[in-house]
């Protein structure tokens, strides 16, 4: 029996030892950052997204296509933000909910966005401090994007926080919650 208890703890004990010679959290950015390896891993952002994939409520945000006047309006306050390289490109989508807009961008020259709008007396503009466009390695990007658009747009509905971003610097898009 105490061989078998003696063996049993040797067995835990290099598993602990293996764990903590391979895995460890190290702060990055003001985050912290799962190291595996030497290889950083957004463990945090990954919960994030799956809580988000879990709990959000998207019934009340409205989807608007190409063809969609808003969609055309918010291209057009967009390209109008940093030309003449945000004149190419393509919005990915473009999702509504009292007043407010997200959008999510691809640029020939540029890295994709995603901007934020507000609705001021007819007018929408952007709001500045709550545009995300750049590298988000080595975070996952939906989590990141969406924690800094909230804290940046004041006011911005929570309802949505509920937008699914899948933003990379060679493709974007904005899904629909299910």
């Amino acid at each position: 029996m105490i061989k078998k208890r003696f063996w049993l703890l040797v067995l835990v004990l290099l598993g602990v030892g293996l764990v903590f010679n391979h895995v460890r959290w190290v702060k990055f950015d003001g985050r912290l950052i799962l190291e595996v390896d030497g290889r950083p891993v957004d463990a945090v952002g990954m919960v994030k997204n799956q809580l988000n994939a879990l709990t959000r409520d998207c019934n009340e945000v409205s989807n608007h296509g190409a063809e969609h006047p808003l969609h055309q309006q918010v291209w057009a306050v967009v390209q109008g933000y940093s030309p003449p390289q945000s004149m190419s490109g393509q919005l990915i989508g473009v999702w509504a909910y009292q007043g407010w807009v997200l959008a999510e961008a691809e640029f020939a020259e540029l890295l994709p966005a995603v901007v934020t709008l507000k609705r001021v007396e007819g007018q929408w503009n952007i709001v500045s401090n709550a545009v995300w466009s750049g590298n988000v390695r080595p975070w996952k990007a939906a989590p990141l994007i969406r924690d800094y658009i909230a804290m940046q747009a004041s006011g911005l509905p929570g309802k949505l926080r509920c937008v699914a971003l899948n933003h990379s610097p060679s493709t974007s898009s904005l899904e629909r919650c299910p």
